[in-house]
């Protein structure tokens, strides 16, 4: 009976502690400042926090905001019970992490960036290639994900953004994303295919190889970013007013020259006319020659312009080219500037109209 009653009271003590705990728990959960915040405020701060830019040097960034949940249980469950704050696949993603993640995004759309191949879990790969209509943003890097992209051929409809980075570019299957990608809008790539029912609805381009001069997704582009490699094969002006005169509906534009750019003669007699075009970003220090491009260029109204020369450029007439452009085209009123420090790029910005333009060696002026 004595033994039985000491294992009794000793039970009772070793089970204080517990009950101690669940009730400093309780009451952190009752009494604290923190139980006033309501669940939705601490979603958007908890996803405000997932946002931010922890650079790369920190193993998971995409959920450095987890430790922020850890001042109390009720935190940590919201965050456990909310979808959208785990719809985040990014590469080094831990593959005993990733089946959990990918469990509490339910059936929330996801953001997928597989920068680093092959680091990336299996686990990962076979659920996009099962469940592609939950990818709301996609980039992959195409030295390893060629074999992503060969299995993605079921419809995607709510895929909104695809970014494949490399240098080589990859090839697209006929069957990509089942044709099927209603909400595209915005690539950036290598080569696209002249012809595909997923690029349907795309509007915004960055694109670094050559482009399909008559493709029939040109003339939906509200946005088109030639990198240095797709002017390269265009070879010319002429070449690339070839490409432009396919895209009627552009609003802004961003090239890159290359140093072969503007070799080949030019044999185009008429202007070409963008209506819509409004912004412009020319990056000209490979081939400050190509300023010869703004010669030709007709806009109704130009509101940005902003272009990059060569640190030692010399060579005033060609910033003519753009000045006469920029008096011909500019009808505001208003303009207003942003002062940034100039470091190895020189920058060159026009006031008004009929107007010297200002070159600053150590500012320069973006004109908005």
């Amino acid at each position: 009976m004595a033994h039985t009653l000491q294992e009794f009271y000793d039970d009772q003590i070793d089970a204080c502690p517990a009950d101690v705990r669940m009730l400093c728990e309780r009451r952190n959960a009752d009494c604290s400042q923190t139980r006033k915040l309501p669940p939705e405020v601490l979603i958007e701060i908890f996803a405000i926090l997932g946002s931010f830019n922890y650079g790369r040097h920190c193993l998971y960034p995409h959920l450095k905001w987890v430790s922020v949940t850890q001042v109390c249980r009720t935190w940590r469950n919201i965050a456990l019970n909310e979808p959208l704050l785990w719809t985040d696949f990014v590469n080094r993603v831990h593959s005993n992490w990733a089946p959990e993640i990918f469990a509490r995004s339910k059936a929330a759309p996801l953001r997928v960036c597989l920068g680093e191949f092959n680091g990336t879990p299996d686990f990962i790969i076979d659920e996009l290639v099962k469940s592609p209509e939950r990818i709301k943003e996609l980039e992959i890097d195409a030295y390893g994900g060629a074999a992503l992209v060969r299995r993605l051929v079921k419809p995607a409809p709510i895929l909104e953004s695809l970014v494949i980075t490399s240098d080589t570019g990859v090839e697209f299957p006929p069957n990509f994303l089942g044709g099927v990608a209603p909400r595209l809008r915005s690539v950036r790539c290598w080569v696209l295919p002249a012809e595909a029912d997923w690029l349907a609805n795309l509007r915004s381009l960055n694109h670094s190889g050559l482009l399909p001069t008559h493709a029939s997704w040109l003339s939906k582009l509200t946005s088109l970013h030639l990198g240095r490699y797709a002017t390269q094969l265009s070879k010319s002006v002429d070449g690339m007013f070839s490409i432009l005169e396919n895209a009627p509906l552009l609003h802004q534009l961003t090239f890159t020259t290359s140093s072969h750019m503007g070799d080949a003669p030019r044999t185009r007699s008429t202007p070409l006319r963008l209506r819509y075009l409004c912004d412009i970003t020319a990056y000209l220090e490979a081939k400050p020659g190509m300023a010869i491009i703004f010669d030709q260029l007709q806009v109704d109204n130009i509101e940005r312009l902003r272009t990059f020369w060569p640190r030692r450029f010399e060579d005033s007439t060609m910033l003519e080219h753009v000045r006469n452009f920029f008096d011909r085209c500019y009808h505001g009123d208003t303009l207003q500037y942003s002062a940034h420090e100039l470091e190895k790029r020189r920058y060159i910005c026009w006031t008004e109209p009929g107007q010297e333009f200002q070159d600053r060696t150590r500012k320069s002026y973006t004109r908005y």
